[in-house]
């Protein structure tokens, strides 16, 4: 799982370099998900082109993760004032790195496993 988490961390760190920082970019495995994770972003530079912001991010997730890219079972795009948002920046503040999260509770969500690669205001 290391390596997936590593390549994430390569895929943030350059998406940040092009398009600006991330508020949220974040793994997540939900408790009744099939231990895929969810990739769920969250950034200030999405506009309201999420169309072409999500095909961006799919070019270079596919790019860096090849065959990975099953382990993912799907992209999430918020804006950073969506409570979600706020709920993990309030508890969690990083900027690439990997903060571990097991068996945890983000709203009225239950979070089985997480990778927060940068959680910031």
């Amino acid at each position: 799982m290391k390596s997936l988490v590593d390549k994430f961390r390569t895929i943030e760190k350059t998406i940040s370099e092009e398009k600006g920082s991330f508020v949220l970019f974040a793994l997540f495995v939900r408790e009744e998900a099939q231990d895929k994770w969810d990739l769920v972003l969250s950034a200030n530079w999405f506009a309201d082109e999420k169309r072409k912001i999500l095909d961006y991010l799919v070019e270079k997730i596919k790019d860096e993760l090849a065959q990975d890219i099953t382990e993912i079972s799907r992209i999430i795009l918020l804006r950073p004032s969506d409570q979600f948002v706020k709920t993990v920046n309030s508890i969690i503040n990083i900027e690439h790195g990997d903060a571990e999260v097991v068996d945890s509770r983000f709203d009225e969500y239950n979070i089985k496993h997480a990778y927060i690669i940068t959680s910031k205001s």
